[in-house]
């Protein structure tokens, strides 16, 4: 997705430079958040799981780093665990590892660990409790890794921390696991419930965007947010162009020629650096200066 757009205004359009066009935020107040779960759609014995995860308030209720062994394979059900259960190969890419010892699996839950030495010769599911049998070396039940590995590498922080998806997977299993998993009864698990204004609503809903307005005029816009416009007002796609190699990125803290800028607005050549021009109805993107979309409108 790009995140810059050429747009043609009038020559005087004077909307606030890094501000969101007002055109694109609706002014009319919409659903509320819900007080009861704030705004995550949990019930309150869910929520109460999920304020744990990390529980910044108070470390010695939170989790994050002590999950089990079912949940590790809540993970790994959903790819998450790639660093773990796959090695990278130079051409070939990710491959699933092949442990090279006997290993224990548990028929209830349908976990699967490593045998983490000799004398193990019985182990017990952290899932359910149950006896796990003892299976050899290589079984593709075997590709997953132990709680504690995984426990240990979230403790470590870094880029081997839970994001915010590996957290709602967790707090999914762990809320099942316990029984208590469901939804906001209030706001049925939108994290939100209507205005209480019936005509509020009404008017937040016939609400609908509107682009600016068109002109003769040269500008370049964000679209990073909603969208907004970043540079003044230029009378040629030159004079923008002269702006936007001194003053604008292309990607990040990434730069670009003159050159390159004219050349996406005059529609010349696309360029792969990460941030291409956005095609928008309308504005056509990096044809705006096409004499047949020559807006008449000053």
């Amino acid at each position: 997705m790009g995140h810059r757009t050429l747009k043609r205004v009038p020559l005087n359009f004077a909307a606030p430079l890094g501000k969101v066009w007002k055109g694109y935020i609706n002014p009319y107040p919409g659903p509320l958040t819900c007080d009861l779960c704030d705004g995550n759609g949990y019930n309150t014995a869910t929520k109460q799981i999920a304020d744990d995860f990390y529980s910044f308030d108070d470390r010695r209720r939170a989790w994050s780093d002590k999950i089990t062994q079912d949940e590790v394979q809540a993970l790994v059900n959903q790819n998450r665990l790639i660093d773990f259960t796959h090695t990278w190969k130079q051409g070939e890419g990710w491959k699933p590892k092949q442990w090279e010892t006997k290993g224990f699996w548990c028929q209830n839950c349908y976990v699967a660990v490593p045998q983490l030495s000799p004398e193990h010769l019985t182990a017990l599911c952290t899932g359910c409790d149950s006896s796990m049998l003892l299976l050899d070396g290589n079984d593709p039940r075997l590709h997953i890794p132990t709680a504690e590995e995984v426990n240990a590498y979230q403790h470590k922080g870094g880029l081997g921390r839970h994001d915010a998806i590996n957290r709602f997977i967790l707090i999914e299993a762990r809320a099942k696991r316990l029984g208590v998993w469901g939804k906001c009864h209030a706001c049925k698990g939108k994290g939100e419930i209507p205005h209480p204004d019936p005509q509020m609503r009404k008017r937040h809903g016939q609400w609908r965007p509107h682009e600016p307005p068109h002109g003769k005029g040269y500008q370049l816009w964000e679209t990073c947010s909603e969208g907004s416009p970043v540079s003044p007002v230029f009378a040629s796609a030159e004079e923008l162009a002269d702006w936007c190699a001194e003053n604008a990125t292309i990607f990040g803290d990434e730069k670009t020629s003159r050159e390159n800028w004219l050349k996406m607005f005059v529609g010349e050549e696309d360029l792969d650096m990460g941030n291409l021009l956005v095609i928008q109805p309308g504005y056509f993107g990096a044809l705006a200066n096409a004499s047949k979309n020559e807006p008449k409108s000053s």
